[in-house]
């Protein structure tokens, strides 16, 4: 698995049959089985629907929004196995 690193301002981000897909105005849209996801990086202000990001979650893979600059901004990770 690998990181998802989304830099498109306008791009989608979303899950369908256990693929994410990418879509973006200026260009075709990228898909990825959701297994091969290690963590999906949001640069900018993209989109993420809320079904990708439970998805994501189930299968403990985190959600990383960045400022355009880079910096780590928000976060969201599982929390089945931290003891709750």
């Amino acid at each position: 698995a690998a990181p998802l690193h989304i830099h498109s301002a306008h791009a989608t981000v979303r899950t369908d049959n256990g693929v994410v897909t990418v879509e973006r105005r200026d260009g075709p849209a990228f898909e990825r089985p959701i297994e091969l996801v290690a963590s999906v990086q949001i640069h900018g202000p993209a989109t993420i629907t809320s079904p990708c990001i439970a998805a994501l979650m189930r299968q403990g893979t985190p959600v990383i929004w960045r400022g355009v600059t880079g910096y780590p901004i928000g976060f969201a990770m599982p929390m089945h196995g931290a003891g709750l």
